[in-house]
């Protein structure tokens, strides 16, 4: 059964959700005696490449997204610390396209614009040997980020041939570190758009992706306050 992080200092801990397992945390999980989900593998070729990478001399307050050729394309500003707060702006216009809220047990992205336009929380959740985000769009699709292997999974639930419910979760972005404090994300544009890799990936950045405990995402200042950052 999967379980939220609670916060509890110096330490995150999990503490176990006494509600029927996939309404309050993980709305598509299968029944403990189902079998186990299907992954639909993202396609090697014909992907769209961006990079994320902090703007210099700003400690994070200012995240860049480059093109593969390197233009900018949109860039994140810092509001603020405790908890992070970033507008996503489009580079050439100045225009503001959501606002990501990275929090301590759970995060909010609020897209303005679009057929994903309006609020998602994304829930921090553990399953087994991995920590996931998850989230569901406006339009009702649930996604998740994968902790380890850093998977952006859009979850569907199919029927198979024995009449039973089958999880495939179809990945459709991967995220990876291409050096101390730059990602590289590669996602399929025709099954998810941009600016949702964009969001929804810099929650994982600076928590999950970042974490000195190894769950949960969270970082302490000399305060014991929350808080989070770029990379370690």
């Amino acid at each position: 059964m999967p379980f939220p992080l609670v916060l509890s200092a110096p330490f995150v801990v999990p503490l176990v959700l006494a509600t029927v397992t996939g309404v309050a945390v993980h709305a598509h999980n299968k029944a403990p005696a189902g079998p186990p989900p299907v992954i639909r593998e993202l396609p090697q070729t014909g992907l769209t490449t961006i990079t994320i990478r902090p703007q210099y001399r700003t400690h994070d307050k200012v995240l860049n997204v480059y093109s593969r050729s390197g233009a900018k394309l949109y860039k994140l500003v810092q509001h603020s610390a405790e908890p992070a707060t970033y507008s996503i702006l489009e580079y050439s216009s100045g225009g503001s396209i959501g606002t990501v809220h990275i929090g301590g047990t759970k995060s909010e992205i609020l897209f303005r614009y679009g057929e994903n336009g309006g609020h998602t929380v994304v829930r921090h959740v553990v399953e087994g040997a991995d920590s996931y985000r998850v989230f569901i769009l406006p339009g009702g699709e649930v996604m998740q980020w994968t902790g380890k292997e850093r998977y952006l999974e859009r979850v569907l639930c199919e029927t198979g041939p024995d009449g039973e419910r089958v999880e495939i979760r179809e990945r459709v972005a991967v995220a990876k570190r291409v050096g101390s404090r730059i990602w590289e994300l590669k996602y399929d544009s025709a099954r998810v758009s941009g600016e949702v890799v964009i969001a929804s990936a810099v929650v994982s950045v600076l928590d999950q992706w970042s974490t000195v405990w190894g769950v949960g995402g969270v970082f302490f200042n000399k305060k014991n306050k929350a808080a989070v950052r770029f990379a370690s």
